[in-house]
């Protein structure tokens, strides 16, 4: 396996068991993924009831699902964080003090405790991308994502579609089912445009016209995606663009940009002219 941190050195699968077997804290690491797997399972039981919910009053199969992880696992270690520190809490709300197990001390999992599970984890979580969440890396933005409307979705059930969409598109997606217009303005104020685009003729078909590019920035982490499936990252740390074709590299580990640079550059400007108008730059 390859293990993506502050390097990009590569941990052979017994480097990596070495690693875990001489690791001090190994049994609060692997408390902190069970927990991580705990809250999974809990949710799946909170979907459950709604989906059940929707059976018992006969609107299941004319419902809208769509249902869609975060970005990509954190690779924050919530513990080191202090009461207050990026809108952390101090107390519960029957005021019993919140602890921060800085020296993992404490295992995580009750509701007193803050804590999350790290780069290491975040990464296995990710695989087989490449990092993690506030990346523009494939780890960072790449999201599954489950659509279920049995009178509404006209593919296969079960079936997989690979067409590239982005968060933007749900909205669009509502308006056009629900043949609603979206405003031009809102008291007497002129309405930014939408660049969303609606996901409904995948319902249908299967396929659609999508968009030409997709761009990202966060932190300063930027990203591109044509519609052929290329893509340029800029890390916050480089000034540089990498390239990758996520058509044949979906992890991203061969970087192609030297190899086409007109692509890069292209790329590059339509990225700009996207951070232009959407007002990424100038910062507010």
């Amino acid at each position: 396996m390859r293990l993506f941190g502050d390097s990009d050195d590569f941990l052979s699968p017994r480097q990596f068991k070495d690693e875990w077997v001489n690791n001090p804290t190994k049994e609060w690491d692997a408390h902190a993924m069970a927990v991580h797997a705990a809250m999974i399972d809990r949710m799946d039981q909170e979907i459950g009831k709604v989906i059940k919910a929707l059976e018992q009053n006969n609107e299941l199969d004319n419902t809208l699902i769509v249902f869609l992880s975060d970005n990509g696992a954190s690779n924050e270690d919530c513990q080191n964080y202090s009461p207050g520190e990026n809108d952390r809490p101090a107390e519960m709300r029957n005021g019993e003090k919140i602890i921060y197990p800085r020296n993992k001390e404490v295992l995580p999992g009750p509701q007193n405790v803050f804590a999350s599970i790290g780069a290491r984890w975040a990464n296995v979580a990710n695989t087989p991308f490449r990092f993690w969440k506030a990346k523009t890396y494939e780890g960072g933005i790449c999201t599954p994502m489950i659509v279920h409307w049995p009178k509404g979705i006209e593919q296969k059930k079960g079936s997989i579609n690979s067409e590239i969409a982005h968060v933007i598109d749900i909205m669009a997606t509502c308006l056009d089912v629900s043949n609603s217009p979206y405003p031009s303005q809102y008291r007497g104020y002129s309405i930014i445009p939408s660049e969303g685009m609606s996901l409904l003729p995948v319902f249908k078909t299967g396929k659609r016209n999508g968009h030409r590019e997709i761009c990202f920035e966060h932190f300063n982490e930027k990203a591109m995606i044509d519609k052929a499936g290329w893509k340029i990252v800029m890390p916050a740390e480089s000034k540089k663009w990498e390239l990758y074709n996520l058509n044949v590299d979906r992890s991203e580990l061969d970087n192609l940009a030297e190899q086409y640079p007109e692509r890069v550059k292209e790329m590059g400007k339509r990225y700009l002219e996207w951070e232009k108008r959407c007002m990424v730059v100038p910062r507010p």
